[in-house]
């Protein structure tokens, strides 16, 4: 999210000062250059910062897919000894795990789409960038010769050059991650206090806790599966 909002803010920003400023064109054609190398090392910055997040998703994943594992040997060993109670705590909290992990595996996408689209604005601002720089040097050139305006034409307009389209689709981005984020927000206080709400969740749960505690009875004790009671 906060890489989102900087790149708004920072692009944006040096579009918005670039046409302020464009009025004087010759001052304009340096100033236009350095703004678009400006922006083009702000979004590569943009795209390691949403690369390294990307990264704290994954590791959010396997810290929680390793914890989840871990309360399942927990609960296998307590029914070892004979702990079914503590055997089914072990198991709601594996489930808590594994709900936190599905949720950050549903912001991998979003984040992806982040990155995606961070770099397709490099390439346009890239692209622009060396045809700018093209443009400027065969200006520079012509108005050596005294030929600018027969032979050149006017310098292209910073609305022509730098194309903020791209930057539209950060505003969808933010709310898709936003709406992640609230429902991250909302797990995480169905997990905290004792509320009705919390109650209504482990009531919700504990069918869950069951089949899969009636599940690793059968694989820690299989001898037990299909005995029946003798009868008389």
């Amino acid at each position: 999210m906060q890489t989102l909002n900087r790149a708004k803010l920072i692009v944006r920003s040096h579009v918005n000062d670039l046409l302020e400023k464009a009025e004087d064109t010759r001052k304009t054609r340096g100033l236009m250059v350095e703004e678009m190398r400006q922006n083009v090392r702000d979004v590569k910055a943009l795209i390691a910062g949403a690369i390294a997040d990307l990264k704290l998703i994954e590791r959010e994943i396997d810290a929680h897919g390793t914890e989840a594992d871990r309360w399942e040997d927990k609960a296998v060993f307590a029914l070892k000894k004979g702990e079914e109670d503590l055997a089914r705590r072990a198991l709601a909290r594996k489930g808590e795990h594994i709900s936190k992990a599905d949720l950050y595996r549903e912001q991998i996408g979003a984040q992806q789409e982040i990155i995606d689209s961070l770099k397709s604005s490099l390439k346009t601002l890239e692209t622009k960038l060396d045809t700018t720089r093209f443009q400027t040097a065969k200006l520079a050139a012509a108005e050596r010769l005294g030929t600018w305006q027969s032979t050149v034409g006017a310098t292209p307009s910073a609305e022509t050059v730098i194309d903020t389209t791209a930057f539209d689709a950060y505003d969808r981005l933010v709310d898709r991650v936003r709406d992640l984020e609230a429902h991250a927000e909302a797990l995480a206080e169905l997990t905290q206090g004792d509320d009705l709400e919390q109650k209504f969740h482990e009531l919700e749960n504990s069918e869950k806790v069951e089949a899969d505690l009636a599940a690793l009875k059968t694989k820690v004790h299989p001898e037990d599966q299909g005995s029946t009671p003798a009868t008389e």
